[in-house]
């Protein structure tokens, strides 16, 4: 997807409504987001001649945001920005169509490229993958795990992230897990499940929401929580799940379905890793006898005589001949693959190989499985003609795109030194704080293990003798130098404090930590010549956005553009 650096200001959306009363507008943003199946086709807007449908507009937002109940929760002003974004890409789309640019040679390389790629992917699926991941797997997974739901949680950290079954004295592992049982038992009798998660949770990224996690979906969750959650019914608390990271007791605060046919190609990615292996192997055999089939040879002998002509160089396939070009490394029923055909395959990836016999051998078999799956998936007669048109417009957008803006992008040094002049805050470096750290999970081993740094003993050793992170421990604690943006907790504990000073313990979202403070460096202003880099990014950027803008500008003044009320009414308070 490009990006659009204009979207939001006079967009489509407000220019078309713009009569429309205010009322009407925010009542058809806010309703539910349920479409009926034959809502699909109906038009949402129309850009020059090009119709714009509830489906394409949807499949914008599922693409941007992903999950089906985070679109459902968008506020109105970012569903306007999706809705300008797609009329912004169908009006660049109709201009490319204008300017002949499926006609040029880069597109229509690409373009072949991908067909048969998809092709060759839709016959695994078909033959391979939809073997194995039948409709009727997915339809139990479906019934058992499909959808989303929305989780809160209070978690505790235990030490070192081991299983409580991995652990010979099971005492290392008792204060987590009394802590998370006094809690169980708390929220059992009626305490208040966010006011306990604000203030004992150690998951730093949703203690302070009350625990909430928002919305996942099946193969998010740590597997022994996600056993568990997807069973649990609403608002039921569960009692503390043991993972590798701690102790979770978790609460379903909604459950959200869509219906099977909508999460199919969903389900059947997620299971997909399930069944990875297995996926693999068949394919491996399939492939296996598909050269049998169409009757795979090597030629050994001319492998060996290109390995001998270009090897071990780096960056072969210089100076050879017309006749060493045509040379056939591999034959099939249908076809064959050339060395000619094998550097272009490999096109600026040949300097990355050493070029021997074996991976000449290793390159071919690869291009002739290929070739001969594109083969039989033409055989089939396998329809990807959705998929390539919508792959070709992308490429016709993407290159105008880049001719019409980034290509006609010039930044002078002038522009350098005005933009330096102008903006010297986004130059600044911020403050920064090093410091060696001590990782605990138990509070009061934390405060004895600050009690003995404070008494002078070696932090270092201190450092080797308890810390739980490995990482830092291999470098005596050290963290290097943070800033508040990369760890505010311990940037945040160590202002005012002085080199040697020992801070905490200190309850962060790994656990319990104290921590030494090393150094301070202030926040300093870099020098036009230390911008470098940064600064011609930022200028080039805010050029293609002016550019951008213009070129969006000029092309709405000569297309009519017209949002259908309607259209958008439906999309919006549809509730069946």
């Amino acid at each position: 997807m490009i990006n659009s650096p204009g979207r939001g200001k006079g967009g489509f959306l407000i220019k078309s409504l713009a009569r429309v009363p205010y009322c009407l507008i925010i009542s058809f943003f806010f309703a539910a987001w349920a479409l009926a199946q034959a809502d699909s086709a109906k038009l949402i807007a129309r850009v020059g001649t090009r119709s714009v449908t509830v489906a394409q507009f949807k499949e914008a937002l599922l693409q941007k945001f992903q999950s089906p109940a985070r679109v459902e929760s968008l506020p109105p002003h970012e569903k306007e920005i999706v809705l300008n974004e797609l009329l912004e890409r169908v009006l660049i789309l109709n201009e490319a169509y204008r300017k002949k640019i499926d006609s040029d040679q880069a597109v229509i390389e690409k373009v072949q490229r991908f067909r048969k790629e998809v092709m060759n992917h839709r016959l695994i699926e078909r033959v391979v993958v939809d073997s194995i991941l039948s409709d009727e797997r997915l339809k139990r997974f479906y019934d058992q795990w499909g959808g989303e739901i929305r989780l809160r949680q209070i978690f505790i950290a235990a030490p070192g992230g081991v299983f409580e079954s991995q652990v010979p004295d099971s005492t290392i592992d008792q204060p987590a897990r009394d802590l998370a049982q006094k809690l169980y038992e708390d929220v059992r009798s009626g305490k208040d499940f966010a006011a306990l998660a604000r203030e004992h949770s150690q998951d730093m990224n949703s203690a302070e929401s009350g625990g909430d996690l928002g919305y996942v979906r099946w193969g998010q969750l740590p597997k022994e929580v996600q056993d568990v959650a997807f069973t649990l019914p609403l608002e039921t608390v569960s009692t503390p799940i043991r993972s590798g990271l701690g102790y979770h007791i978790i609460q379903v605060t909604d459950k959200k379905r869509r219906s099977f046919e909508e999460e199919r190609e969903t389900i059947k990615y997620q299971l997909a890793a399930t069944y990875g292996r297995t996926i693999q192997s068949r394919r491996d055999e399939f492939l296996n006898r598909l050269a049998k089939r169409y009757r795979l040879t090597l030629h050994f002998a001319a492998i060996e005589s290109l390995a001998a002509r270009i090897g071990p160089h780096y960056a072969p396939f210089v100076n050879l001949t017309q006749t060493q070009n045509r040379m056939r490394l591999a034959s099939f029923d249908g076809g064959s693959i050339t060395v000619m055909e094998l550097r272009k395959e490999v096109g600026g990836e040949a300097v990355n190989y050493r070029w021997d016999v074996a991976s000449i051998e290793r390159w071919t078999q690869r291009l002739a499985l290929q070739a001969i799956t594109n083969l039989e998936a033409i055989a089939q007669r396998l329809d990807v003609a959705g998929d390539v048109l919508k792959f070709k417009e992308e490429q016709m957008i993407d290159l105008l795109t880049r001719r019409e803006v980034n290509e006609r992008i010039h930044v002078s040094e002038k522009d350098l030194r005005e933009y330096f002049d102008q903006h010297k805050e986004q130059f600044q470096t911020p403050s920064m704080v090093r410091v060696q750290e001590i990782l605990l999970n138990e509070p009061y081993l934390a405060s004895h293990v600050a009690e003995r740094a404070r008494r002078g003993e070696n932090f270092e050793q201190l450092v080797q003798e308890f810390s739980l992170r490995p990482e830092s421990r291999a470098k005596g604690g050290d963290l290097g130098w943070l800033s508040r943006a990369q760890h505010e907790e311990i940037f945040d504990a160590a202002i005012g404090r002085k080199p040697d000073d020992i801070v905490g313990p200190l309850r962060v979202v790994e656990g319990i930590i104290i921590f030494k403070v090393l150094d301070h460096r202030a926040a300093q202003v870099q020098t036009y010549e230390e911008a470098g880099t940064k600064l011609v990014s930022l200028v080039t950027e805010e050029k293609r956005r002016a550019r951008y803008d213009r070129w969006i500008a000029d092309l709405r003044s000569k297309t009519r553009v017209e949002v259908r009320k309607n259209a958008v009414d439906l999309l919006f308070l549809s509730t069946n």
